[in-house]
């Protein structure tokens, strides 16, 4: 997202063209809140922030067709629920990974999977990090996860984004600050990795007041952050 709106650029031989706003998705309506791309590039999740209730979000996804982006639709359940939906984040099969506030193991609504199955996505199933993060980017492969927590121990700035492996026996590690290289005494967040796993994509803001949001997005080379057998 790129001041009043969602914009969409793409990474050329002569380099990245000039982002384009999605006209179907005017902030002033749908508020929207930390867009993902699809694999295929072919639809945007987001999550908007309504009013009424008072801070109650839903995912939303808007198609790509032959005359443009479409009016966004919201999505049922699994991916609505009672709780407030936050943000998202799909691997290249075409599992979501959603941020939610409903309850889930251990009394935590953390992360949650919803495996893409027959051609849909039937059930949410929590995963369980024990970490407070904020947000995050699933790895293609669904090898390892980049997430943003604030104010941990250890920590370079107010919130930082971390590394956590996905082990063979299928839980996931303890996540790791991926360092003073990335994280800064500012703001890191809003994390998410390229469709070849090779690089990582994340905004660096100076600050927040009630006005005007500043930041840019950087990204950088994975390679040396992950072990050989993850890149």
């Amino acid at each position: 997202m790129r001041g009043p709106g969602v914009f969409i650029t793409e990474n050329t031989e002569q380099g990245w063209k000039s982002p384009e706003l999605i006209a179907s998705i005017p902030s002033k309506i749908w508020a929207p809140w930390s867009p993902c791309l699809s694999p295929d590039a072919n639809s945007i999740f987001f999550t908007r922030s309504l009013l009424k209730p008072l801070n109650k979000r839903n995912l939303y996804r808007c198609n790509r067709t032959a005359r443009g982006w479409a009016t966004p639709q919201q999505l049922g359940p699994p991916f609505s629920s009672p709780a407030k939906e936050i943000t998202c984040s799909l691997a290249a099969n075409n599992n979501i990974y959603l941020g939610s506030t409903r309850k889930g193991a251990y009394g935590r609504g953390i992360i949650w999977a919803i495996p893409f199955e027959g051609n849909t996505w039937p059930r949410a199933e929590h995963v369980t990090l024990n970490f407070p993060g904020g947000d995050w980017g699933i790895a293609p492969d669904e090898s390892f996860i980049v997430l943003t927590a604030k104010d941990q121990p250890g920590g370079y700035g107010h919130r930082d984004i971390y590394l956590s492996l996905h082990l063979p026996d299928g839980t996931w590690s303890k996540p790791q600050n991926l360092g003073p290289r990335i994280n800064t005494a500012y703001i890191e967040h809003g994390p998410r990795i390229s469709p070849d796993k090779k690089y990582l994509f994340f905004n660096r803001s100076n600050g927040w007041n009630t006005r005007i949001h500043t930041g840019n997005i950087y990204w950088v080379e994975l390679k040396e952050y992950l072990p050989e057998s993850y890149r």
